[in-house]
């Protein structure tokens, strides 16, 4: 049976995570406005059609292609690697590493409560690399390739869903309330377990933020 647990220390926290090695995690910076729904269904400048989602990605597979040294073997792979670009796709992003996604939900919103959603993955079936994401029943998790350093830092893995535009069912997921008022504090914290912009993204982008988030942190 879930559960939501509302911590008041960074320790709190810790104690708060199983640590259990297959537990996704998600956080979010707002509890409140921030739901468990894909880009693809929570974008708003369109509302969410599955031809709008189909058009799109067919795109994406066509431009792609002379920017890759090594194509995607499939259609998985081609979603997973086009929500890395920031096209909108039914993917949510999840993590195997809890500190990954506490950074995610103490880096925005300071006016507002984070939040922590932990899956136990044994109760979510995997994909079948043969099949179609589009044609997705229910839900079902993705662990992609290794083809960016980011998703590698991130410990990154993603959930597929039959309907994109709808949230993920939450009540298979414990919630760990980060109050507003400890963000700073975590934050701080991370920092120092070396879980900061500049180690999650691990590119020249990564650096040149992590150098302006530096400047105003010291």
């Amino acid at each position: 049976m879930s559960k939501k647990i509302i911590i008041d220390s960074f320790s709190g926290l810790l104690d708060a995570f199983d640590m259990h090695p297959s537990t996704l995690y998600r956080g979010v910076p707002s509890y409140n406005c921030h739901k468990l729904i894909p880009s693809i269904g929570r974008n708003i400048e369109f509302t969410y059609d599955k031809h709008i989602e189909a058009r799109m990605f067919s795109l994406f597979k066509e431009k792609s292609i002379p920017f890759l040294n090594k194509p995607p073997r499939d259609d998985w792979e081609f979603l997973a690697l086009a929500q890395h670009y920031k096209l909108p796709t039914r993917l949510l992003d999840w993590t195997w590493n809890p500190l990954v996604a506490v950074f995610f939900s103490v880096s925005d919103f300071e006016k507002e409560d984070g939040a922590v959603y932990a899956l136990y993955a044994a109760i979510v079936p995997s994909h079948i690399p043969s099949s179609n994401p589009f044609e997705t029943s229910g839900y079902c998790i993705y662990k992609p390739p290794h083809f960016d350093n980011r998703i590698v830092a991130q410990s990154g893995t993603f959930t597929c869903q039959e309907q994109p535009d709808q949230e993920f069912p939450t009540g298979d997921c414990d919630i760990i309330i980060i109050p507003k008022g400890l963000k700073k504090d975590i934050s701080h914290k991370l920092r120092i377990l070396n879980i900061y912009t500049g180690s999650l993204f691990p590119s020249l982008e990564g650096v040149a933020n992590s150098i302006r988030e530096d400047a105003i942190y010291n």
